[in-house]
């Protein structure tokens, strides 16, 4: 709409210039007459004016005003670019807004993540964003899930759920569900990871002392938190 605007202001601008000019080729033949000399001088005062008056404007808007349509969104995911229909549709219908940038996304789990990192969140599971990859998150360890090769700080995370996971291929359904490709299912990680922050918050934090006698017969005392044994001494 700028831009238009400015041509139609060019346009009528250059409408006047161009009848100043023709009227003062008669004018040059009428030297004699001041007044229409006069009047030649007024004009092209104005035009003058005007042009010093639209410059800014017209630099403005041809080489730093940009709409906001002239912005792109360039968003990859799973190594396809996504459409402006398909942002929209994230957005209106599963209320998910994608920055611009490289993403990889599991369709069987839901998680998501930026390319060359561990899952950074969740959406709804079963959108077809392409083909997921082995080595989008970066992944050097041997256990996969879904196909994508996982890191091993993701490893340890798991395995402080579920345990040793033996070097294989790993199926993550998206209500959580995990287990070896064509076995049995192990566990619910979604469940778990619910009642380890249950647990955690439910247990005080109490400190104890206890007493007690190794083999060599000295009775030793012990500080206690949680379980675990911050400092120990003889007993006095």
């Amino acid at each position: 709409m700028q831009k238009l605007v400015v041509q139609i202001t060019v346009f009528a601008l250059a409408q006047v210039i161009w009848s100043n000019l023709s009227e003062g080729e008669v004018s040059v033949h009428e030297r004699q007459d001041v007044s229409a000399m006069q009047q030649r001088s007024k004009r092209f005062i104005a035009i003058f004016v005007l042009f010093v008056a639209l410059t800014p404007v017209t630099a403005y808007s041809f080489f730093w005003s940009k709409p906001a349509s002239s912005y792109k969104r360039v968003v990859y995911i799973n190594n396809e670019r996504l459409s402006a229909e398909q942002l929209n549709r994230l957005k209106q219908i599963h209320m998910v807004t994608v920055r611009n940038g490289d993403y990889w996304y599991d369709p069987v789990s839901g998680h998501w993540g930026a390319i060359g990192s561990p899952p950074l969140g969740k959406i709804p599971a079963g959108l077809k964003f392409g083909r997921l990859r082995e080595h989008v998150s970066s992944g050097q360890s041997s256990v996969y899930i879904n196909d994508r090769r996982l890191q091993w700080q993701e490893v340890w995370g798991l395995q402080k759920l579920i345990g040793y996971m033996r070097p294989g291929h790993y199926r993550l359904g998206a209500k959580g569900y995990i287990g070896i490709v064509n076995g049995p299912i192990i566990a619910n990680i979604y469940r778990l990871t619910a009642a380890q922050r249950t647990s955690a918050k439910a247990k005080p934090q109490t400190t104890s002392f206890i007493k007690d006698k190794p083999a060599n017969g000295r009775c030793i005392a012990s500080l206690v938190l949680r379980d675990t044994r911050l400092m120990s001494a003889e007993c006095g």
